[in-house]
């Protein structure tokens, strides 16, 4: 259980593997290099490691493909170096050779890792962490106060559990973005794993992408980021997925642009969350849940800001200033709304009960089809704007402690109130 900081102090290396070509090598036989999702062939002309390291090591420099150009090739006869041409910019080769339209099948194509990429932005360069060591299971590991950018090898910790990450003053971004400047897909891991039981994030940088991976336990994620800014456009700066049915993510978030699982194939598991404020109670927190996004605890609460939700939830309750957009999932047991702002918007169609206190608004004009709510309780200065022709009521809707005057209903023809206190 120690406390480990972040100090970026780490040289920065080029990464170097060596590709040996081997075996009884047969004219004809393939040899293929992939860099991330792409590859490239090549088939023997001759059957010595020479031929095969000179011919390869033409094709692989001559490529165009972003990829290979990040990487210098180099024919040294009994094999290919490649170099990262960014010192400190890790490459991830990955080897495999076919008989093709050789004869035999007996060569071989092997990879050696020479130099190990370093440098400040590198998760797994030892040097970078005051210990000199990587942190172990139930370590503390603080990021405070620098500017420099986490963005390689960011799943070097994954195997750990129960770690605590304090992120504190930090103007560095956390992770890749998942398009690379290049003009490719980015290959890299694009979110720093951090299997932590607890992470407190009060940086500042444009990025911050985090994957709680296996944490051991319930996981709770404070975030109180001064910075709503992304570099990425129409991205949450602050990013997280990860998370179990068990060891689910506890979220609470008064400041900062959080998108959870917003992307296809996220998946993330959210037991408690609360959305709260620091200053501006309407606009410090924005939170967007994906269609990945499951709610373990079936409900959450918005004290302040903008949440946008697009799974399946139990009860949401907001209170003034608050806004709360539903645009996906279905959401069958309650919306307690205090006196924010309720948008309706999912193609699903029921909900539970609604209860609409004073200033409340339930606005369902982006409706497009007919839906239902079982039942409605709203009190003086509650109201419902839109759903004229589309929405039903189960049962009548009651007013509590207030008349029809005191309500704003959608201009319904057909409209059935009960009167539940005079």
């Amino acid at each position: 259980m120690t406390v480990i900081n972040y100090t970026a102090n780490a040289p920065t290396i080029a990464q170097v593997d060596t590709l040996t070509p081997g075996g009884t090598i047969a004219v004809g036989n393939d040899f293929t290099v992939a860099v991330g999702n792409k590859s490239l062939t090549y088939r023997a002309t001759g059957a010595t490691v020479a031929s095969v390291c000179t011919g390869l090591q033409a094709l692989l420099a001559a490529s165009t493909y972003p990829e290979f150009q990040e990487i210098t090739w180099v024919d040294a006869v009994t094999a290919i170096t490649a170099t990262a041409k960014v010192p400190g910019r890790p490459h991830e080769i990955v080897l495999s050779d076919a008989q093709g339209a050789g004869g035999t099948d007996t060569h071989s194509f092997n990879k050696t890792a020479t130099t190990a990429n370093s440098g400040p932005s590198d998760v797994a360069a030892v040097l970078n962490y005051s210990s000199g060591t990587l942190p172990a299971n139930s370590d503390t590991l603080n990021f405070d106060g620098l500017a420099v950018p986490i963005l390689y090898n960011c799943d070097a910790l994954a195997a750990l559990s129960a770690l605590i990450v304090n992120i504190t003053n930090w103007s560095g971004a956390f992770g890749l973005p998942a398009w690379n400047p290049a003009g490719y897909p980015e290959y890299r891991p694009t979110s720093f794993v951090i299997p932590a039981v607890v992470v407190n994030y009060s940086g500042s940088g444009s990025r911050a992408k985090f994957d709680i991976e296996n944490p051991g336990a319930p996981c709770l994620f404070t975030i109180t980021a001064p910075s709503s800014q992304s570099a990425e456009s129409n991205v949450p700066a602050i990013q997280i997925i990860g998370g179990t049915a068990t060891n689910h993510i506890d979220l609470k978030a008064n400041k900062g642009n959080v998108g959870v699982a917003i992307n296809a194939g996220e998946v993330a598991h959210i037991g408690s969350f609360i959305a709260g404020y620091q200053t501006n109670q309407t606009t410090d927190a924005k939170v967007k849940f994906g269609p990945g996004v499951v709610f373990q605890d079936d409900e959450y609460t918005v004290l302040g800001g903008q949440v946008e939700s697009q799974s399946d939830v139990g009860t949401i309750t907001l209170y003034p200033n608050a806004t709360v957009k539903v645009t996906g999932g279905a959401l069958d047991t309650l919306v307690d709304n205090r006196g924010g702002v309720f948008i309706y918007a999912s193609p699903e169609t029921p909900i539970g009960k609604y209860i609409g206190y004073s200033g409340s608004k339930c606005d369902l004009r982006r409706k497009l089809d007919p839906f239902a709510i079982t039942d409605v309780d709203l009190y003086a200065g509650a109201e419902i704007i839109g759903g004229e022709g589309l929405l039903s009521v189960t049962n009548p809707i009651n007013l509590l402690g207030c008349g029809l005057d005191d309500v704003k209903l959608p201009k319904n023809k057909n409209i059935t109130v009960a009167i539940a206190n005079i």
